[in-house]
């Protein structure tokens, strides 16, 4: 069976009922080579019997890259789309920190926190958790240097 729903979260006979209000996008944000987008699915991408989820942010681009989360109601899903786009706001600053290397020790911290809470609470890919370990690890090293 396939759950359709309204935007406001009302069953929907179909897909054509489901998005007859309009316009899906409910939030977009750029920051650096990142996209934010949070859209209104009308499906529900809510699987084996959990919560109703018919919003959706993932990001595009940048570090935190395919970093997605679902939501249940276009609050939800806008409050969601704000701390994304923190997160991806304090990657973006720590990449330009570093990359401008003004203060590496703020930018390793910020790297290190946004890693920390990216891997526990969306599972990072593997690929992204080593970038990010390199990058950590060869800026402690710089640091290291220079301090001795």
């Amino acid at each position: 069976m396939i759950d359709y729903y309204t935007r406001d979260g009302r069953p929907a006979e179909d897909y054509k009922q489901a998005v007859e209000s309009g316009d899906k996008t409910v939030a977009r944000t750029t920051v650096g080579a990142s996209l934010v987008s949070t859209v209104f699915l009308a499906l529900n991408h809510g699987y084996d019997g959990g919560p109703v989820l018919i919003f959706e942010t993932l990001v595009f681009g940048g570090g935190l890259s395919d970093m997605m989360i679902r939501y249940s109601s276009e609050a939800e899903a806008l409050a969601g789309h704000d701390e994304i786009v923190a997160k991806v706001r304090a990657e973006d600053e720590a990449m330009r920190a570093l990359a401008e290397r003004k203060d590496v020790r703020e930018a390793v911290e910020l790297v290190r926190d946004v890693l920390g809470e990216h891997a526990e609470q969306h599972k990072v890919n593997r690929m992204d958790h080593r970038d990010y370990g390199r990058l950590v690890e060869m800026v402690g090293e710089e640091i290291s240097l220079e301090a001795g």
